[in-house]
């Protein structure tokens, strides 16, 4: 054999196994890239409902550096080798037969979102309302002291938080987040406020009964008649319930449970009546008993209706309750027996009113299948 040839095929042999490790390397390079490729944008869940026809094979381009594949663009936008029609995909998990479903589970997790601009807020919102009524209530306690109005008529600063919630509504207005309105009959609130004012009835007839300590209400005590006493203490409790059942308990359920919202919002209450403190410390912790406890029924009462709906049946059980202690029990001396007496009927009104409440949200709730 003459030793020219010999050296052509040896050459030709390394040029052929040149090539072929050139075409294993551009392989294995694209298999990567577009391994990589899928793992930064994943395939869709489901697949598409007719396979895209194959493509034409390109003129392949011939060089020191193999045959390089021609590229198409596939289903997801991305450029990958050309393939015969029926080859999986190398998006497609290993194990996963072509033309079989390939579900991508996600992350069950809820999506972390941004909350409401109003509920970041909610504990200033509550601040401006306490100093704006703070304020508004030294001026009405001025006023009254000024005038001489009786005070078994109408207490001016009842009107307090009303002025509060007022400021407080045209300062963040359109931008205060409340809870949804899922009710809006009247009926059976209105129903479930005669029978709060019937159980505190009750528990004061028994109180009185054991100690026998208030007589009966005297019409000419009080300083205007009775039709005026009962229309002023009226005017007092829709004061009263603009700003707390009308601002700050339904501010406060964007934030806490209903019973919750309702203990925050009667201490609240309670601690503004600071006058009360001049009959003792004892008497005025029994106090913010019992605005705890009247809280928690108006809270179950209003809950889950508008802002409207919400003050005036507030106003109405408030009102109711005020009647019934100053027509049944009007002789309370603020003595412990008589607060200890209201502390425990507006508990059992409360704690009766969470009950119902809680019954019915089981009976309403799906039951399992």
């Amino acid at each position: 054999m003459p030793r020219s040839d010999g050296l052509s095929r040896c050459s030709t042999a390394a040029k052929n196994a040149s090539a072929s490790r050139c075409i294993t390397v551009a392989a294995s390079r694209t298999r990567t890239a577009s391994t990589r490729r899928c793992a930064r944008s994943p395939r869709p869940s489901t697949p598409p409902s007719s396979p895209s026809p194959p493509t034409a094979d390109a003129p392949a381009r011939t060089g020191d550096r193999g045959t390089k594949p021609a590229r198409t663009r596939g289903g997801d936008g991305y450029a990958r080798p050309d393939r015969p029609a029926g080859t999986p995909d190398r998006c497609t998990p290993r194990g996963t037969a072509t033309g079989e479903t390939h579900v991508t589970t996600t992350s069950s997790a809820p999506a972390r979102t941004r909350p409401p601009r109003g509920r970041d807020r909610v504990l200033l919102v509550v601040v401006v309302f306490l100093a704006v009524s703070a304020v508004a209530s030294a001026l009405l306690a001025a006023v009254q002291e000024s005038t001489g109005l009786p005070a078994d008529v109408l207490v001016l600063t009842q009107l307090a938080t009303a002025f509060g919630a007022v400021a407080t509504w045209l300062l963040w207005r359109g931008r205060l987040v409340l809870p949804p309105v899922r009710r809006r009959g009247l009926r059976a609130p209105l129903l479930a406020s005669l029978a709060v004012a019937g159980v505190v009835a009750a528990v004061l007839v028994v109180a009185q009964t054991v100690w026998d300590a208030w007589p009966p209400l005297d019409p000419g005590a009080l300083g205007a008649p009775l039709v005026v006493v009962l229309a002023a203490q009226l005017l007092g409790a829709a004061g009263e319930e603009v700003g707390w059942r009308g601002l700050v308990q339904p501010l406060l359920e964007t934030r806490l449970p209903v019973l919750g919202a309702a203990v925050v919002t009667g201490l609240l209450f309670g601690l503004g009546h600071v006058h009360v403190l001049a009959a003792g410390p004892v008497v005025y912790a029994l106090f913010l008993v019992s605005a705890v406890g009247l809280s928690v029924a108006l809270a179950y009462v209003t809950t889950g209706r508008s802002v409207v709906q919400r003050v005036v049946l507030g106003t109405v059980l408030h009102w109711l309750v005020n009647v019934v202690l100053l027509v049944g029990f009007s002789g309370g001396d603020a003595s412990v027996r008589w607060t200890a007496s209201t502390a425990v009927a507006t508990v059992v009104a409360g704690a009766g009113c969470a009950l119902v409440a809680a019954r019915a949200a089981r009976r309403a709730a799906p039951t399992p299948a």
